[in-house]
């Protein structure tokens, strides 16, 4: 419409990114999922061609993130899963742990639990 994308659909950039799900005035907007050459996929909540809301994301390298986006990045409550097992439960502001959060070793023995800061963790 307008020659911009609205409704469902699929989309193959250059360098090899794809997307697949709704767009609204020519921004990815509402459920889709996006593929990175690298291997890397995003599926989830989109508005005005940022991820925002509730979404999954894996890595090529066994990572797994679930939880909250705003902006574009992880923001608000979510789980990672790292590739040895261990496990971040806890909160996110633009793509680092911070806040209140737990992180356990892939035995389920707690490693960490209290307060993190721009990605590390503070204490108690």
């Amino acid at each position: 419409q307008d020659g911009e994308r609205h409704g469902p659909g699929v989309f193959t950039s250059v360098d090899g990114d794809l997307y697949y799900g709704t767009w609204l005035t020519d921004r990815q907007d509402g459920r889709g999922v996006f593929v990175w050459p690298d291997g890397q996929v995003y599926s989830g909540d989109y508005q005005g061609g940022q991820r925002h809301g509730k979404g999954i994301t894996t890595w090529p390298y066994g990572a797994k993130h679930i939880g909250a986006y705003a902006r574009d990045k992880r923001n608000g409550k979510g789980v990672y899963h790292y590739p040895d097992g261990r496990q971040y439960d806890g909160e996110y502001q633009d793509d680092r742990t911070h806040g209140r959060g737990k992180e356990a070793a892939a035995d389920g023995r707690i490693l960490y639990d209290g307060q993190w800061s721009r990605g590390e963790f503070i204490g108690k």
